[in-house]
């Protein structure tokens, strides 16, 4: 489950899953994530094997991220999660709203 934990890390999973590579920069924007918080969340990914980090050697540097067969594999878990929170989205409303008035 740490693969998974964080704010950003199943956002970058499902902006590759696609949107296929993509630049810092590209998951930045789609992930609306800091500098700092990307390059973490993206750390901890390649540490679990999940994302690819390609470099080329050109001027100026271009680096590319990707989906490991790995990480490939988390796509249908993250459907089955996508289509369960469809289902309940009601609940969650109401579940934020009755937090709202905790503190």
């Amino acid at each position: 489950m740490s693969a998974f934990a964080g704010k950003y890390k199943t956002r970058i999973i499902c902006s590759l899953m696609t949107h296929g590579p993509m630049r810092h920069k590209e998951l930045r924007q789609l992930t609306d994530a800091n500098d700092q918080a990307l390059s973490l969340a993206l750390k901890e990914l390649l540490d679990y094997s999940i994302v690819n980090r390609h470099q080329y050697n050109e001027m100026p540097l271009k680096v590319v991220y990707s989906l490991t067969e790995k990480g490939k594999t988390i796509a249908p878990i993250l459907h089955q999660v996508s289509l369960w929170a469809i289902k309940h989205h009601e609940d969650d409303v109401t579940f934020e709203h009755d937090n709202s008035r905790l503190g």
